[in-house]
């Protein structure tokens, strides 16, 4: 073999599957056999641009007997003027201009993979992985940090932790997860919706589907892996909407665990307690478990909304407008599935106390002790209490329209037609219904 070029038969250069490592062989050949100054900076085989370099660093070149590695001072690795060598591939399989990332040619694909290896190998990184993490330790140059940017907007990262997630560690993986789901806790936790204080006119708000979605906005990661644990897979709304319930406790339950202020689920479950007329030992214990306020917290609260209500009815009355305060029972019945002696179905008792205050256009001035005619009274009598005659016709004009509404009801029903009706509904000192008339409830319940 000459020492100014290595000469292949036609046969060599028809060769496809000509290996990188006899290529590196002949090289370190033929740089171990130099032994006069160099010839042209390379010889390139026409039909497979093979390319071997002839002329090295005027700095301590290699002689005969050195081995084949080229070995190279301290100084001469650190340098920054290092030229790489040119491939058998030369620029083939470069890559274009704006080619997406996981976008490669397929051919001669493990040969290649295998050239990049000893590349790494010569260039003092044991693997690609350690190229990967010198270049997370920000040691590239900018368009390496962008091209990296680039290759984990794209659809191939979740490819690559597919594969490579089996090699990691349960607790790495773990580790990774969970910087995630804390920065989404932080924010959840401090949700006005969790945090926001009891407002004593307004309980009839209460929803958990409104907290539920306003802590699935916030933290869309934290409540997917709770909806996962809960059971996705629901039946009905009814079931669904229990299974939010769920994830809504769960999450006020740590949220006051961290925070004793975020108690704003608690408050309501103890006013719901309060107002069913559960015994006062029950609190201690339900809230040990983080489900409901301590009766002391109740109590304040309790005050609080007194206070609150009050207020209102001093600034109602002060206005001068009449209004009306209505005390009524709300009932409703505690169904049990299987009835027994000491398990029976129930009736719970609510009482609801609200003022039903007309619209400012329907509004009358409040009755005082002057529109009350005291000369008058000794003309009262048991007459002015007692029904008229024309009260009674009233009420029996009243019942014919109510069996005739029904017999035409079920007319309806069973597609009969009836002749015209005869009684109607009669009508004693109607009132006006324009504009249409607007109730302002204040709600409480004791």
């Amino acid at each position: 073999m000459s020492r100014d070029q290595v000469r292949r038969t036609p046969r060599q250069f028809e060769t496809k599957n000509y290996s990188i490592a006899n290529s590196l062989k002949e090289l370190d050949s033929a740089i171990a056999t130099q032994n006069r100054p160099p010839a042209p900076k390379a010889l390139v085989s026409g039909q497979q641009r093979f390319v071997i370099p002839t002329e090295f660093p005027s700095e301590n070149p290699p002689s005969v007997s050195e081995p084949t590695e080229v070995r190279r001072s301290m100084r001469r690795v650190n340098s920054s003027t290092f030229i790489p060598y040119s491939d058998a591939y030369g620029e083939f399989y470069q890559a274009a201009q704006g080619q997406p990332a996981g976008r490669f040619d397929p051919h001669f694909l493990r040969d290649r993979i295998e050239l990049a290896h000893t590349t790494l190998r010569r260039l003092g990184f044991t693997s690609a992985w350690d190229l990967i993490l010198a270049i997370s330790r920000e040691q590239g140059p900018p368009s390496v940090a962008a091209e990296t940017q680039e290759f984990f907007s794209s659809n191939c990262v979740s490819e690559l932790v597919d594969h490579f997630c089996p090699f990691l560690p349960s607790e790495t993986i773990c580790d990774i997860s969970k910087s995630v789901y804390l920065q989404e806790w932080e924010v959840v936790r401090n949700l006005d919706v969790l945090t926001r204080d009891v407002d004593p006119s307004d309980l009839s708000s209460f929803d958990f589907g409104g907290i539920y979605r306003s802590l699935q906005q916030s933290g869309p990661n934290l409540i997917s892996l709770l909806d996962h644990l809960s059971n996705l897979a629901t039946a009905s709304q009814t079931a669904e909407r229990a299974r939010q319930r769920y994830v809504v406790m769960c999450i006020a339950q740590l949220a006051h665990r961290n925070n004793s202020h975020a108690n704003f689920l608690q408050s309501m479950v103890g006013l719901h307690l309060y107002a069913s007329n559960i015994p006062k030992r029950s609190y201690p214990c339900l809230n040990h478990l983080g489900l409901s306020v301590s009766d002391q917290t109740l109590r304040r609260q309790l005050t609080t909304a007194a206070d609150v209500s009050r207020d209102k009815l001093l600034t109602q009355g002060a206005s001068g407008k009449a209004f009306i305060a209505v005390f009524d029972n709300l009932n409703s019945m505690s169904k049990v599935r299987d009835m027994r002696a000491m398990n029976q179905a129930t009736e719970i008792n609510y009482t609801a106390g609200f003022l039903l205050c007309p619209p400012e256009e329907r509004a009358y001035p409040a009755f005082d002790h002057t529109d009350i005619r005291f000369a008058d009274l000794h003309t009262l009598n048991t007459s002015h209490f007692l029904p008229r005659d024309e009260d009674y016709r009233y009420i029996k004009d009243s019942m014919k329209a109510l069996v005739e509404d029904m017999i035409y009801d079920y007319a309806d029903y069973a597609k009969v037609k009836l002749p015209r009706r005869r009684f109607p509904i009669p009508v004693v000192s109607p009132i006006p219904r324009h504009p249409p008339l607007k109730f302002f409830l204040y709600q409480r319940m004791i």
